[in-house]
């Protein structure tokens, strides 16, 4: 946002800027790059891509030299520009940044709702990623992982209970809950992360669930939640907890209803999971402020993220 030495890279994607201001060196290879309404600030030429002004203009940065891109080879980690200069081809190497932890464990989670296969990329190797990807594989899910890729298939994921051995190991995959719900309208699992008797951060996790439906059963060493369908609602939150706006949003992309959360946590990772069931074909609104609202679907489909 703040750089004019920013590089966005589209390989064959189409591109809407959406009136935004934003200042980078375009290389699309054979995308489109749609404006609409923008300005962008550009130093590099565009390589076999089209841009369209729709409304918008491309501005040439002050003191800038254009550059002819020639060629770009997209790897794991970095991207690598072949440019020339002065008439001199030269390489230069963008480093990617790692994905984010908080963003990867929800958007893990949502690839099971679909049912289908998910290729998600640029995600973390830290701990709490492999915890998450051991539970849906005990779960059913079949994985391959190659560095920072990660392919899931939960066609043939049949069960709804998460152990209690990973349960405690991750606190935070209370989430996983969420997306088995909308998929299978029951989900079994132990207290996370070794909750006293008391006030419990899951307790909020269980009051949200209640409010839009779900039966909520803590007889036994487990916690049973279960539903016939989801409720329309208007879910206020008690505090824009994170985990729990991630949860309310898994488990109600599926169904006939519609659900407005207020007082929702606004982070950034909100936001990603949110593009990332979009683009399977749910339909939230709002992420990124205080009040989300998710029309359920009938179904999601394949998607890579």
């Amino acid at each position: 946002e703040n750089s004019h030495d920013s590089i966005l890279i589209a390989v064959g994607a189409s591109l809407d800027f959406n009136g935004k201001e934003v200042a980078i060196s375009v290389i699309t290879n054979n995308g489109t790059l749609d404006l609409g309404g923008s300005k962008v600030f550009t130093n590099e030429l565009v390589n076999g891509g089209t841009i369209r002004a729709n409304g918008g203009e491309t501005l040439q940065t002050q003191n800038s030299t254009p550059i002819g891109i020639t060629n770009s080879t997209v790897y794991e980690d970095s991207i690598v520009v072949y440019y020339f200069k002065n008439g001199i081809q030269n390489p230069r190497i963008i480093n990617l940044p790692s994905g984010s932890g908080n963003a990867s464990l929800p958007i893990l989670a949502a690839t099971i709702i679909s049912g289908k296969t998910s290729k998600l990329y640029n995600v973390p190797e830290i701990e709490d990623v492999k915890t998450t990807l051991k539970i849906l594989e005990e779960l059913g899910c079949k994985i391959k992982k190659d560095k920072n890729r990660v392919i899931i298939n939960s066609k043939d994921m049949k069960k709804t209970k998460i152990s209690d051995e990973l349960m405690r190991k991750l606190r935070s995959s209370v989430i996983i809950a969420g997306a088995i719900i909308a998929r299978f309208k029951e989900v079994q699992f132990s207290y996370p992360g070794g909750c006293d008797i008391g006030a419990r951060p899951i307790d909020l996790h269980l009051k949200n669930f209640q409010k839009i439906g779900i039966k909520i059963d803590e007889n036994t060493s487990y916690i049973n939640c279960k539903c016939d369908k989801i409720e329309t609602k208007v879910v206020d939150l008690d505090f824009p907890s994170v985990g729990a706006t991630e949860n309310l949003i898994l488990a109600t992309v599926l169904g006939n209803h519609e659900i407005t959360i207020t007082n929702a946590a606004m982070e950034p990772e909100i936001v990603d999971l949110a593009n990332f069931l979009n683009r399977m074909g749910a339909k939230v609104w709002g992420a990124g402020t205080n009040t989300i609202k998710i029309k359920g679907v009938q179904s999601l489909k394949e998607a890579s993220y």
